[in-house]
């Protein structure tokens, strides 16, 4: 009893005389005349970016540009464009009892009217605004640390983000004590419970505010470490939906019959490094409720649903640095979600987290022409998963990156892998190649209430085969602060699955290879 004692007393101590706790990054250190330390920083990121064939080539074959268009934090962009994404730290602690940190930044596809002067007129996507904010305090008598703002929060980055990132406004606790660590977060992921009435939304369109027309998402994971960088954890999330659509004017939720969506998540993870495998595993299960949805079928009569679904993720590196002399790190992994087969029973088996795919450290990277948004494939950003496709009558939106990620899309298998090298100093070089196919057939067109994509299911997509992804990007660091990157990412079709969707979109059947080439300059200190 008295070793423990003396081993939580030293590390109550440890915590109390730790260095300055700070959120957000910087490295201009200020020691003001009192006992508050400030640190800021900045970033300048400029992207000129060349897209090609992003829908396959429909465009070049029928003039129809609906599809090579696509968003993403620049907003809507497409063909050759330069996106900016600069930013303005700052941070504030007393010691490692609190700390504030924000980041001001703007963000866009550059043109005189959006750099020339700050807009009169926000939109959707606007140009200049807090992008972080995260306040924190210590709580040392339960070894954790509480966070309130909008920083970026995930349960599963460091796996295949099957479950939940983003940096939505909400609170969190983070701590550990000996070989466990934990984390605890309530998310406001959309909040329509508000009238804005000037230069916006107009007031008679506003969701009705007497209604509980919003989204949450609760966390928690628990990791136990077995040994020193290898943890087993476990993850639960619920997403608590009663909207579809991230903004109001889109909102179909009308009083009494508001959508109700509870989806659950329990999610054991892996991760490693064990003489010199870096590993990581995640499984995922998907189960709850959509109510009142307003979409039947052929069993289905009253708009509710089962939501019973699966996804796993799994990638293996091993770093070869001591064979080649300079760093050489090949891996594999594999993605899958499980895909929704059958648009005449009451189950939704499309599997949809908040997943931040983009991110992962494996086959992650904004070069990605798969987790930029493909409005072909059916993807949204951030994601790898097909969550614009399905196989239901209607858009059955029970999840995803604003609540309108299908629970009945048809799954993706992705294998693959890559190589990251540094053959030679301050240069680097990363690729990743990868198979992607759907699990199940699917329906560009919402299916009809007998379960057919259209008379005589004319639209059902039957081939799987979605084609080959290759992300490449070479790296130059001119010194710790300044790196530049060429991007070039390509997708190459195979089998038939392009073609069939590319002809229901637009009546021709192409499967051009899609092209992203950027040049990335950035500063950051």
């Amino acid at each position: 009893m008295k070793r423990l004692a003396l081993a939580v007393l030293s590390l109550m101590l440890v915590m109390g005389l730790s260095a300055v706790a700070y959120a957000g990054p910087g490295s201009v250190v200020i020691k003001t005349d009192g006992d508050i330390t400030a640190r800021f920083g900045a970033q300048v990121r400029m992207i000129p970016t060349y897209e090609k064939d992003w829908d396959f080539g429909i465009r070049d074959r029928t003039g129809n540009g609906a599809f090579s268009v696509h968003v993403n934090e620049a907003s809507t962009v497409g063909q050759g464009y330069i996106r900016s994404e600069d930013r303005l730290y700052f941070n504030f602690a007393k010691g490692d009892i609190w700390d504030v940190y924000f980041a001001l930044e703007f963000d866009d596809a550059l043109s005189s009217r959006a750099v020339d002067r700050v807009r009169a007129t926000q939109g959707d996507f606007a140009a200049f605004g807090v992008e972080r904010l995260n306040a924190s305090v210590k709580l040392p008598w339960i070894f954790s640390r509480f966070n309130a703002g909008w920083d970026v929060y995930t349960v599963d980055l460091d796996g295949g983000s099957l479950v939940y990132t983003d940096d939505d406004p909400g609170f969190s606790i983070v701590g550990g004590v000996a070989n466990i660590d934990w984390k605890l977060g309530y998310h406001k992921v959309i909040e329509s419970n508000r009238r804005i009435t000037a230069n916006s939304i107009p007031a008679a369109t506003i969701t009705n505010t007497g209604f509980d027309n919003d989204r949450d998402i609760y966390s928690a994971r628990v990791n136990f470490t077995l040994f020193k960088d290898t943890k087993i954890g476990l993850i639960y999330a619920l997403n608590d939906q009663k909207v579809r659509g991230n903004f109001p004017t889109t909102d179909n939720c009308v009083a009494p019959t508001c959508q109700e969506v509870n989806a659950h998540f329990i999610s054991p993870i892996f991760t490693a490094s064990i003489a010199g495998f870096k590993i990581a595993a995640q499984y995922a299960h998907m189960f709850g409720d959509a109510e009142k949805m307003g979409v039947n079928n052929a069993s289905v009569t009253n708009g509710n649903y089962d939501i019973d679904s699966n996804a796993f993720f799994g990638d293996i590196a091993y770093d070869m640095t001591p064979w080649f002399g300079f760093r050489f790190i090949p891996h594999v992994g594999v993605l899958w979600t499980q895909g929704d087969d059958n648009p005449n029973d009451d189950k939704l088996e499309g599997y949809v987290g908040k997943n931040f795919q983009r991110f992962i450290p494996s086959f992650g990277g904004e070069n990605t022409i798969l987790g930029d948004t493909n409005p072909v494939i059916g993807t949204i950003l951030y994601s790898f998963l097909p969550d614009q496709r399905g196989n239901q009558n209607g858009t059955l939106g029970v999840g995803g990156l604003v609540g309108t990620g299908r629970g009945d899309n048809p799954g993706l298998l992705l294998v693959g892998g890559g190589i990251t090298i540094d053959p030679i100093k301050n240069w680097s070089y990363r690729t990743n190649g990868y198979y992607m196919r759907y699990n199940e057939d699917l329906c560009v067109q919402n299916v009809n209430a007998a379960g057919q994509c259209g008379a005589g299911d004319v639209n059902k997509i039957t081939d799987h085969g979605i084609g080959v992804a290759w992300d490449n990007e070479i790296s130059w660091w001119l010194d710790k602060n300044m790196v530049v990157k060429g991007q070039f990412s390509f997708i190459f079709p195979t089998g038939d699955a392009i073609k069939q969707i590319t002809q229901q979109l637009s009546g021709v059947a192409t499967d051009d290879t899609a092209i992203r080439l950027a040049l990335e300059l950035l500063w950051n200190f």
